[in-house]
């Protein structure tokens, strides 16, 4: 647990953010290396759209790694629940992670969060249909997501 950890966080986060989009049917709104300014307020459209990988590491250690105790957390529980609160909100994270149950390894925990955010998506499909161009990109996601999981 630690600081490696969080690299190795980074690491996947970033792949699976990519670059500067401005999608109207994502409630972000503008997004660069993931950093939304719906979630960022405190940045400006042009701070956003100039973020390097460095300043969105930052922001993501503030904002995502240290909330959700990242480094309490043993690897690969750590990457989902991060991984979680990046891409669905640092609370939904925790709830996410409070119902893996404390007995079970951290793999096991790991995947709970991964099944639990696979049945979120479905609902936010239900819920919103425009969100379904989404899909494939979240699914590819847990897969990338589940292959490290199984792998530590």
């Amino acid at each position: 647990m630690g600081n490696g950890d969080f690299d190795r966080a980074l690491t996947f986060v970033l792949k699976h953010e990519g670059g500067l989009v401005d999608d109207k049917d994502d409630t972000g709104g503008l997004t660069n290396l993931g950093i939304s300014i719906r979630a960022h307020p405190e940045l400006s459209r042009e701070e956003i759209k100039t973020l390097t990988p460095q300043k969105a590491g930052a922001i993501y250690r503030k904002s995502y790694w240290s909330p959700i105790s990242g480094d309490n957390l043993p690897w690969p529980l750590c990457l989902a629940v991060f991984d979680t609160a990046v891409n669905m909100g640092v609370s939904r994270a925790l709830s996410f992670l409070s119902g893996t149950g404390l007995g079970l390894d951290p793999k096991q925990r790991a995947q709970i969060v991964v099944n639990q955010r696979r049945a979120k998506y479905d609902d936010l499909i239900r819920q919103r249909p425009v969100m379904k161009k989404y899909r494939k990109g979240w699914m590819t996601r847990l897969a990338d997501l589940e292959k490290l999981i199984s792998a530590s």
